[in-house]
């Protein structure tokens, strides 16, 4: 099922976000199943921009029953250093909520 879209708005740009909910071993798991549009940031600003969007979907995934949010696509390791390797995902990521 997925979740109602949401948009993110900075001074450096918008990003519209779609999460996924779905069942995973007994679990509700959160993932981000649709992203558009970027933030076009200095580095550190750009980090800091995600880190604070990423604890926000947490909030949202926890509101929605989720026990776990995962993220895939582009490396996000470095980024999120508090989520572990998720395996069978390109380059997925997860953290227990």
């Amino acid at each position: 099922m997925d979740l109602p879209p949401f948009a993110i708005h900075r001074p450096q740009g918008q990003v519209v976000m779609v999460l996924q909910v779905f069942e995973e071993n007994g679990e509700h798991v959160c993932g981000i199943h649709k992203m558009f549009g970027s933030i076009n940031a200095p580095p550190k600003a750009w980090v800091k921009a995600v880190r604070e969007e990423v604890a926000n979907i947490e909030a949202i995934a926890r509101d929605a029953g989720c026990a776990e949010l995962r993220i895939a696509g582009r490396d996000w390791s470095r980024v999120l250093p508090d989520f572990e390797e998720c395996d069978g995902l390109t380059n997925g990521i997860r953290k227990r909520l």
